[in-house]
């Protein structure tokens, strides 16, 4: 299978999720999106002579097709440094073959998530009654950064 004819984005399901997901979803689904078998394609990268970064599927898993270079697929895991560290590479060089006595530069990647509930309920049957009040608030935040000295 050349290059041209493989998806841009994969995902790896169970069996029944990957031959009925067409089924389940309300609209038609991007033809350069393939849902695979994990268990039935596992050895579809292997078998099209493409190289896979960052491991073989797992269950749930997403590649996405590099956007540079022909034949290679990138797991949705390596996040976007992934490709920030050749461009890097590339800046410091350039900056070099210029006569840059001093480089310095810094990349953060920030991602932050909130979810808040709130639920106040009452209830009774009969003769029982009763109320129930949650509040709960969970923040989560990553942050990721690349730093190039020179």
């Amino acid at each position: 299978m050349s290059s041209l004819n493989t998806p841009e984005v994969i995902l790896f399901r169970t069996d029944e999720a990957a031959l009925n997901y067409r089924y389940k979803i309300p609209y038609a689904l991007d033809p350069t999106i393939s849902v695979k078998s994990i268990y039935c394609e596992n050895n579809f990268f292997k078998e099209n002579n493409l190289e896979v970064i960052g491991g073989l599927p797992k269950l749930n898993s997403i590649y996405y097709k590099h956007p540079y270079e022909q034949n290679k697929y990138v797991s949705a895991d390596q996040g976007e440094l992934y490709f920030l560290k050749p461009k890097m590479a590339l800046y410091r060089m350039v900056g070099t073959r210029l006569g840059a006595k001093k480089i310095k530069t810094i990349i953060c990647s920030s991602q932050y998530q909130a979810q808040k509930l709130d639920l106040d309920s009452k209830g009774s049957v009969k003769i029982v009654s009763g109320e129930l009040k949650i509040k709960k608030d969970r923040n989560e935040s990553t942050e990721q950064v690349l730093m190039v000295i020179m």
